[in-house]
Order: structure tokens, then C-alpha cells, then sequence
């Protein structure tokens, strides 16, 4: 059961994780070259076990919030996000802390923008939010049976921008790009069966992934390659693209380019990449 922490709770939970974490990293580093047991291998291994619980405890205390309706089901969609700003673990691009989220058979993937609003997080990990505009991927928007969402809520100090996919003729599904932010893609599809990629299949109670390494990195040739279009007004034209309006708490979908708050937005264009309290621009953009 998820219960969502309060913003002191969490952050409490990130100061110790975070102080922890480099505990973990310092020891590792000086028990390189050590032979036998000691009393700092004892400590690294009481670490192991107390990061580890950490994980699973964020994971049941990440917040669950509305942020989009299903253009088919007319369901309003819940998921998981770390509202309180980019330094959570569900940002760990590397190794996102998520839980498993409940979400209509529609739901096809997620995908967002995010615009700076206030001080950068101080992450030991990188945080990838994606550019300050919202933008869609022609390659799975222009799919049949497919339709996206565009909504606005708030993380930190900052605006977000999540663009939800749903798809209706699951005949014409295709490899969808990563989640938002994290570095993996996954959904279940109409007949239930988890579809994912590497990392998108690990199961929740089993956080020996953690250990990321540059191998799992390696491109493959064989992943499709996708484009980003940050010129919404033909997809609202064309109804591939509907919206909700910032701060409309019964999620009304709304269709057409009159009124429509997303179009044109100011921001940079550029994909982002955050860690250290440091922005810098993503080489890997969209994928």
C-alpha cells in the first residue's frame, strides 16, 4: 500500500539516504584493495542492507497523483511522481525508485517537459526531466489508434509537462521510447502481459540492479530512433493531441487550439541534464 511521505518526511529520508549513499561510495572506495574481514567491511555491509530497505521504503512512499485522463476509457490516470522536487530517487535516471503503477489498458507510455523554476536539486545521480517546452514523438503519435495527453502540474519549484500516450488498436503498437525520466520503458498490454525493455523488467523486490555500470549503456543498433515535435498546434488540429488545463482539478479533456495553453510555450528546446546542482545539455535527448 503506498503512503505517501510528507515534504519534512522525505526530506529527512533524503538527507540520511543521500549521507549514507556516500558512506557507502567512501568505503567501497577504501576497501578496494583490504583482504578479510574488518570492521569497516562490517559497516559497508550493514550499508548495503540499510540502502537497500531505503529503496524499498521510498518506493511505498513516492506519491500517487492524478495527472491526465484517458481519451478511451475516460479514466483519469494516476501515477506515481515525486512532486516535491528533482532530487527524489523516482528522478534517478539511472535507477529509478517507482512503484509498480496501477493504469488504464490504454496506457500506452510517458513521456514530459519540465521548466526551471527555482534553484537546481543537488542529485548524486542524473536527473533527465527532458527540454522546458512539451513536445510530442511523431513516430508513436502518428501511429493509428494512438492519442496523447498533454497536461501541467508542479514539481519543486519547477513546472512539468507530462504528455501521457494512449493507445486504443493495439495491432498498430510499436517500441515506445523510455518513461519519462527514467532509462527504461515498460506497460502492460490488453492482454495484461508486461512489455518491457532490460531494465524495465526487473522485478520491485529485487534492487540488485542497482549496481549500474557503463555496459548496460551500450547502444543497440537494433533500437528504433525517434524524433521530437516541439510544434503542437497540428497534432491539437489533427485531435492526436488533447489537453487538460494547468489547475483544472476534474481533468477535463479539451480538444482544439483555441484557448489551448500549450502551444508556443517559452524554454529551451534543448533536453536537460541535471546532477551536482549543475544543468548541462543531454546528448541523448529523446529515446
Amino acid at each position: 500500500m503506498n503512503t505517501p511521505f510528507t515534504a519534512d518526511e522525505r526530506r529527512a529520508f533524503l538527507d540520511k539516504y543521500f549521507s549514507d549513499l556516500a558512506r557507502e561510495e567512501e568505503l567501497d572506495n577504501s576497501l578496494l584493495n583490504e583482504a578479510g574481514p574488518s570492521k569497516e567491511m562490517e559497516e559497508l555491509d550493514s550499508l548495503h542492507t540499510s540502502l537497500s530497505e531505503a529503496r524499498e521504503q521510498y518506493r511505498l512512499s513516492v506519491p500517487v497523483v492524478p495527472l491526465s485522463r484517458c481519451p478511451y476509457t475516460m479514466e483519469v490516470v494516476y501515477h506515481s511522481l515525486d512532486n516535491y522536487g528533482l532530487d527524489g530517487l523516482w528522478w534517478d535516471n539511472e535507477v529509478p525508485i517507482r512503484p509498480v503503477d496501477v493504469l488504464p489498458s490504454t496506457f500506452f507510455t510517458l513521456n514530459g517537459a519540465l521548466k526551471f523554476g527555482g534553484p537546481i536539486e543537488d542529485t548524486p545521480f542524473p536527473v533527465r526531466p527532458g527540454p522546458e517546452v512539451p513536445y510530442v514523438v511523431p513516430e508513436v503519435l502518428s501511429a493509428p489508434g494512438v492519442k496523447a495527453v498533454i497536461s501541467s502540474t508542479v514539481v519543486g519549484a519547477h513546472t512539468a509537462y507530462p504528455v501521457f500516450y494512449f493507445i486504443d488498436d493495439w495491432g498498430s503498437a510499436m517500441e515506445p521510447m523510455n518513461l519519462w525520466g527514467a532509462n527504461y520503458w515498460q506497460y502492460l498490454d490488453r492482454e495484461g502481459a508486461l512489455k518491457h525493455n532490460e531494465y524495465g523488467g526487473v522485478p520491485i523486490e529485487d534492487d540488485s540492479y542497482y549496481e549500474y555500470t557503463e555496459d548496460d549503456a551500450a547502444d543497440d543498433s537494433d533500437e528504433p530512433e525517434y524524433t521530437q515535435d516541439f510544434e503542437l498546434k497540428k497534432w491539437v488540429e489533427q485531435g492526436k493531441l488533447l489537453w487538460i488545463a494547468p489547475g483544472d482539478g476534474s481533468f477535463t479533456l479539451k480538444t482544439g487550439v483555441a484557448d489551448c495553453p500549450y502551444l508556443n510555450l517559452e524554454g529551451s528546446r534543448a533536453f536537460s541534464v541535471i546532477r551536482n546542482g549543475e544543468k548541462y545539455d543531454d546528448v541523448l535527448g529523446v529515446e
